[in-house]
């Protein structure tokens, strides 16, 4: 994990390579060994599992990264593989998150959410610069987290979860219809729509 990554992503089409670079680097100053954390060595664990509790068949259902992981199971241990089910295949021929990076796929998916926006008059009137209070709302939580209080824990908001849950929310259509509200009322630091969208999570 390479926390200074995330705010590369940011809708700046800042080039990541260089702070990849230095994660790896970190990460192997700290005698953590990235050439053991592949899709092989994954799909290796995933087939250990079934065995180790006592079931003699299971089903996979891989979404995004998870169809991925699943295809390289179905090819390299089929056994006892009682159905795989791909959801946004990711085929194998493509590097994660490199020719389909996720920084490109934010841009376009936000591009995308701004023109739907644009569009719509009740939301251009209500949410009139969207990427401008995306970024200055982004920036304000990394210098000053909001914290969202829950019955059994606290969870603080800085602005790389806040990235993360909005990029999540762009994949799918009934989380979309709602962002343009929810990055406004976390700019406004109102936590109302923020607690729905953390209340799965906790």
């Amino acid at each position: 994990y390479c926390p200074s990554i995330s705010e590369w992503m940011l809708l700046s089409g800042a080039p990541i390579e260089t702070e990849i670079h230095a994660c790896r680097a970190n990460l192997e100053a700290q005698g953590i060994h990235p050439q053991f954390y592949t899709n092989e060595q994954n799909a290796a664990d995933i087939a250990a599992v079934p065995g180790l509790l006592g079931y003699e068949q299971v089903n996979l259902f891989g979404i995004s990264y998870g169809t991925r992981l699943a295809l390289a199971v179905l090819r390299d241990y089929p056994e006892g593989l009682r159905s795989v089910t791909l959801d946004s295949t990711h085929p194998p021929q493509i590097m994660y998150n490199e020719t389909t990076g996720a920084q490109s796929d934010f841009e376009r998916s936000f591009s995308v959410l701004e023109t739907m926006c644009e569009a719509d008059i009740v939301c251009r009137t209500a949410y009139p610069d969207l990427r401008a209070t995306y970024t200055r709302t982004f920036e304000r939580l990394n210098s000053n987290p909001l914290t969202v209080q829950f019955t059994s824990q606290s969870i603080m908001v800085n602005g790389s979860l806040f990235e993360t849950l909005v990029y999540t929310s762009l994949y799918r259509p009934n989380t979309l219809a709602g962002l343009p509200a929810l990055i406004y009322s976390v700019a406004d630091r109102n936590d109302s729509l923020l607690r729905k969208v953390l209340e799965p999570i906790v």
